[in-house]
């Protein structure tokens, strides 16, 4: 034994117990090849790493070995410690990524922030890192480490080190390495490291990295003296567990009742987010209980309340005599008094209790409370009611009480006693009713199950029945998929490929050379063998990213491919290029395509349809075969589906009123507006094939209005049989003769009218013949769109960024299917409800909502797999990118403007008359110009605004009238349409006083509906407004948040306006120490007491960081304002005048529904609101 060796320490013999509090370690080091002290070994060639601001403080590398000693690759022993994570000591290697991957189309990659203390953000990545976990059973593993400084058997460039100390980590029987990262998509061309890890080359000294990895005895060398040498001194720890009892058995039913027990046990802090699991039961665990949990406390708190009698009278609407009164049914209004106790108990689930407005009102002891109840409809704004203007009004003590309308038939009005006043009405008040709020599991049930399928046992999904799916290497393609939603890479998969094929474990057992392990499934996106076709795929994409695209999408391994970028790049676009390539491709076929709204799957619908119609009709016009009526190439028959019973009514309310728009299904509720939309859907196209004359007027973007030669042949098919089936068929004819506008509807109703089993027929073969179907993940495995979603090629997914894993899951599937994602992972990340609610003990509400935020493409991004990124921003003008690329996109630093980005440019003109506008009107401080060449979003600074709290959102009626006000004279000076307006606010009641008041504008009659940021993510416009909606003295709400803020500053072409508080972050000029106070509270987070007495804990660093940088442009527009008891004064007649609006609403709304009810002959006086607000449900239900 060496003199070095008696200084020797057994780690394992007697591992010390970790010391509470102690942090995670990382130890730079390198491993030797023999085994020995002489090298040569693997690392000592690190690059100089540089961290801190500005390059600033750089750190050398402990070891400096030549060529001939050492390898670039960094070693490092790692003992790390996490809460919401398995402890665990091993080592990692790592290895440099090619700097110019992203140019030869291999895509960028990027890692998890570990510095974010949310861990929600990624970093570009430059290291390609593999971790190599030691076992959790102490037993099952050695670690020795000795002081070898000096050692004759070191190399002499290392041996005059001060401090070195040897570490040797033995396997014992039964112990084997984790392994972590290998697998995942590498590339470095022209570099040693491509070969290492993609075709296993020796890395130095005859040693490869499958080598190492399957290794039994390692030796590294630490340039630390030994009693500072961390590694080894971790205990073993188990592996950690979620504290949940989970999955249940497969046999057993969905019920929110089952996690009770689980969740009200095991409370705390929430989890971090986790981007690498160790096992499935981890994964799947995560995954579904986030959805479990966000909605677990809202059945609670609505099983509690239908146990709960509250105090309550009633009034009635109208008197007997009273227009618009029926003497079949009477139309109440249940004034509720919720005493402090309750509303204490209750408040964190009640705005969303009460979000869709409706609740059932149960009298204890009635028919009616064995039966339904009354559905009724919760005002938002009582005050606005005339009923209960004077006797009943909700002022003083009485402003609490909730006021419920709802509408009640037959004798049950009998139970109801009405009040002339309040006064009369006290006594009643010691009688009560319950309140049944409904709250479905639907949604929830589908996301567990999708997350389960990726269990270990679980079946194929979709079936291979459904599918028709070959089988072949299914196992292994399963055992891949789930590695994907480990997030850990695919090295015990892969291994275990290896150890299945029979000519490599001969290889492994007659040959002392270590094979490479087997690859990744790859599939080729772009293998389109007609050169005419790909070519004009191809010219979608600019010039500029044409070959990087063909090559990024020529191998993408594990079958997935990522587009990511920010807004106005063409991500869609880019997406829907891929689409019509996958569909055409050799492997490729028929897709699915899907989104987290409504609106991304609308919007990805539409792209699809006309850049497909514009392929086949570039292919046609390059190739002279393709003449006539029967063109050569035909666009996708691409169609964009809603539920059964959604498309049913919508085209027999078309059929009847012969008008062809998105109105024919409405959905109805406070604030609700039509989600239904007419493009590309089973009805839209079942009205081509019936040649509908009404789609000549439609005036719906996007909709498809005739049968032309290059859409698919099966619809000019359909309709030849359609026609034919009409010669044999009177109603089928009387309907063609309807569509040709020959006879009316009451013609056409008069006889027997085509049965909807035969229209739902026709829609179905639709749908079935469907080259691309697009729906919401909600409905994609219902009756009509499950066929046409199992024997889906491939999956494509737009506004990935905002799509929970979950529901990627239940559109995905398990068998590894083809996937493109595209989005943009720092605009709106998917919703968590239950984020920052906790209760009296501070214990999370949602232990796992930080995870359920994490977005499917976050998710394959995190996990290291490359994508494709477009680098030029193509929609915004010169300058309008610059506060979000400068606040949000530091990984973009490269990105450059388009070539229609210069103001001069046509596609800007209302961006440069809006600058012109702004710099003319009087301000207390000049608007500077934009800089030249470039247009600069401006700041509408309106102080001393009066502001309200609605729930937890917020209303600023003067911000609203004041950005109309501005938008209004502006068309009136520069004669631009409003139709290339957008207004949009975080804060709903903004946006539906905005829509009211904008009938007070008849200059702006064609500017489309106010939006909130989340229902616009992903549209457009030329000028964009945003109302912040808040004010100084308030939190910043939900502009606080990064990605909501984001999203909000990029929606414009050429014009930004922003409406708010300018000191809503603090002062930004004046005492320069309260300035520098107001920048470190934005950045560290602060407690703001607000006016009505709450507190909030908010970080505005982006929001603020925002104001300073136009206030230091001088784009700050403030015009006089009113004092605080001018502008509480305005608001008092605002308010007044918005509730005059809303009875004439309510009266206008109420006779459209009768008249189309009477026209339908279904006019049913006893119908109430109630009933309009259930048919709203139908659509919750089935999307």
């Amino acid at each position: 034994m060496s003199a070095s060796q008696d200084k020797g320490e057994a780690a394992s013999a007697a591992p010390k117990q970790l010391v509470a509090g102690h942090p995670s370690t990382r130890e730079q080091a390198i491993l030797s090849t023999s085994g020995g002290l002489s090298g040569p070994f693997i690392g000592g060639r690190e690059r100089l790493q540089v961290v801190g601001v500005k390059g600033k403080n750089p750190v050398k590398p402990a070891f400096d070995l030549d060529e001939t000693l050492g390898s670039e690759v960094t070693v490092t022993l790692v003992t790390s410690q996490s809460r919401g994570k398995s402890t665990w000591q091993g080592f990692t290697l790592g290895f440099p990524i090619g700097a110019g991957n992203e140019s030869t189309g291999f895509g960028a990659q990027y890692q998890p922030n570990d510095r974010d203390s949310d861990g929600g953000s990624l970093l570009l990545n430059t290291v390609y890192t593999i971790e190599v976990k030691l076992p959790n059973i102490a037993s099952e593993y050695k670690i020795t480490k000795e002081d070898v400084a000096g050692n004759t058997d070191l190399p002499e460039s290392i041996r005059a080190a001060p401090r070195l100390t040897r570490v040797c980590v033995d396997l014992v029987e039964g112990g084997v390495f984790t392994v972590q990262g290998y697998g995942i998509p590498f590339a470095n061309p022209g570099h040693a490291s491509d070969g290492w890890i993609n075709r296993n080359a020796p890395i130095i000294g005859g040693m490869d990295l499958l080598g190492i990895l399957r290794s039994r005895s390692l030796t590294f060398l630490v340039a630390k003296a030994l009693p500072a040498v961390y590694f080894g001194k971790l205990s073993t720890t188990p592996p950690f567990v979620y504290p949940y009892d989970y999955p249940f058995v497969p046999a057993q039913p969905f019920a929110m009742s089952a996690f009770a027990g689980m969740i009200e046990e095991n409370k705390g802090d929430m989890f971090r987010p986790v981007y690498t699991f160790d096992d499935d039961m981890q994964s799947v665990c995560s995954t579904a209980m986030a959805h479990v949990q966000d909605i677990y406390w809202l059945c609670k708190a609505s099983d509690n309340i239908r146990e709960t009698e509250v105090p309550a009278y009633f009034v009635r609407k109208y008197d007997d005599d009273a227009p618009g009164s029926d003497p079949d049914f009477t139309v109440y209004f249940a004034i509720i008094r919720l005493t402090e106790t309750f509303r204490e108990q209750h408040k964190s689930q009640w705005g969303r209790l009460t979000k869709d407005g409706l609740v059932r009102i149960l009298l204890p002891g009635s028919q009616a409370h064995e039966s339904r109840g009354w559905l009724g409809c919760i005002m938002q704004r009582p005050s606005s009611v005339p009923a209960l203007e004077n006797k009943h009004a909700l002022k003083g003590q009485y402003q609490d009480d909730i006021v419920v309308e709802l509408s009640v038939r037959g004798e049950d009005r009998d139970l109801l006693k009405t009040f002339e006043g309040r006064a009369a009405a006290e006594e009643a008040f010691t009688n009560g009713v319950t309140l049944d709020f409904t709250v479905s599991t639907t949604e929830t049930e589908r996301r567990v199950m999708a997350a389960e399928a990726f269990m270990p046992g679980a079946g194929p999904v979709p079936s291979l029945v459904d599918s028709g799916d070959s089988g072949a290497d299914l196992e292994f393609r399963m055992d891949l998929a789930r590695d994907v939603m480990r997030g850990g890479g695919f090295y015990e998969t892969l291994s275990k490929r290896a150890s299945q094929t029979s000519e490599a474990m001969t290889a492994m057992v007659l040959s002392d050379e270590v094979k490479p392990l087997p690859s990744l499934p790859s599939f080729n996106f772009i293998d389109v063998r007609d050169p005419v076709l790909k070519t004009a795929i191809l010219e979608e994409m600019l010039p500029a990213d044409r070959c990087r695209f063909e090559a990024y999408c020529a191998k993408r391994d594990a079958n997935v491919m990522l587009i990511s970028a920010p807004g106005g790049t063409g991500k869609t676009s880019a997406l829907v290029t891929a689409c019509h390539a996958a569909m055409n491709t050799t492997n490729g076929g028929n897709m699915y395509g899907t989104g987290p709204t409504n609106t991304a799957v609308g919007n990805f619908s539409l792209r699809q349809y006309s850049i497909g119609l514009s392929i086949a009709k570039k292919c046609n016009a390059a190739n002279p075969a393709a003449v006539g009526s029967k063109p050569l190439y035909r666009a996708p028959l691409v169609l964009r589906g809603y539920s059964s019973r959604v498309e049913l009514k919508a085209i027999r309310t078309i059929i009847r009123t012969n008008v062809a728009d998105n109105s024919a299904y409405k959905t109805y509720g406070q604030g609700s507006t039509p989600r239904w939309q007419l493009p590309q859907t089973p009805t839209n196209w079942l009205l081509v094939v019936l040649g509908f004359l009404a789609l000549e007027d439609c005036k719906v973007e996007g909709a498809v209005t005739s049968l032309l030669p290059e859409h698919p042949e099966f619809l000019h098919e359909l309709r030849a049989e359609i026609q034919a089936l009409a010669g044999t068929n009177g109603p089928v004819d009387r309907l063609l003769k309807l569509a040709k506008g020959e006879i009316t509807y009451e013609a056409y109703s008069q006889s027997d009218m085509v049965h909807d089993d035969l229209i739902e027929k026709w829609m179905r073969r639709i749908i079935d013949n469907a080259q691309s179907v697009n729906t919401t993940p909600a409905i994609a495995q219902t009756p009509w769109y499950h066929g046409a979603w199992a024997r889906a090629k491939f999956i494509a997914v737009d506004e990935a960024g905002c799509m929970h894993k979950a529901d990627l899951c239940s559109v995905w599937g398990n068998t590894l299917r083809a996937l493109i994602l595209a989005g943009d992972i720092k605009q709106l990340p998917p919703t968590m409800m239950e984020l920052d609610n906790k209760d009296a003990n501070k214990n999370a509400a949602n232990r796992f909502a930080k995870s359920g935020r994490l977005s499917a493409l976050a998710w394959f991004q995190a996990a290291g797999f490359p994508a494709f990124r477009l680098l030029q921003q193509l929609r915004m003008c010169n300058g309008m990118f610059d506060p979000s690329k400068e606040l949000f996109y530091t990984d973009y630093r490269d990105m450059s403007y388009g070539p229609w980005s210069d103001p001069t440019n046509e596609a800007h003109a209302v961006g440069v008359a809006f600058e012109k506008f702004m710099l003319s009107r009087t301000s207390k401080r000049p608007v500077s110009a934009s800089p030249e060449g470039t247009l600069a979003p401006i700041f509408y600074h309106t102080p001393n605004t009066h502001m309200i709290k609605v729930g937890t959102s917020k209303l600023n009626r003067m911000q609203v009238k004041a950005t109309l006000d501005l938008l209004a004279e502006f068309v009136i000076v520069s004669g631009v349409s409003p139709k290339k307006f957008v207004v949009i606010s975080a804060h709903k009641p903004n946006v539906e006083y905005g829509n009211r008041l904008l009938s007070k504008y008849p200059r702006l009659k064609d500017m489309p509906p106010l939006q909130t940021a989340d229902s616009f993510q992903g549209r457009e416009g030329d000028l964009s407004a945003l109302i912040s909606g808040t004010k100084k003295g308030y939190s910043a709400g939900f502009l606080s948040d990064e990605n909501r803020l984001n999203v909000m500053i990029t929606r414009q072409k050429s014009a930004l306006l922003i409406v708010g508080d300018l000191l809503v972050t603090g002062p930004v000029e004046g005492d320069k120490k309260a300035v520098q106070k107001a920048d470190k509270e934005a950045k560290d987070g602060s407690v703001t007491y607000e006016r009505d007495g709450t507190t909030v804990f908010s970080k505005v660093k982006a929001l603020r960081a925002l104001i300073r940088m136009m206030h230091t442009m001088g784009r700050i527009y403030e015009p006089e304002a009113l004092s605080e008891e001018e502008s509480e004064a305005r608001d008092l007649l605002l308010a007044a005048e918005e509730k005059k609006v809303v009875e004439g609403e309510e009266a206008a709304e109420r006779a459209r529904r009768i008249l189309e009810d009477l026209e339908n002959n279904k006019y049913d006086p006893l119908k109430s609101w109630a009933d309009l607000e259930e048919e709203g449900m139908d659509w919750a239900e089935s999307d």
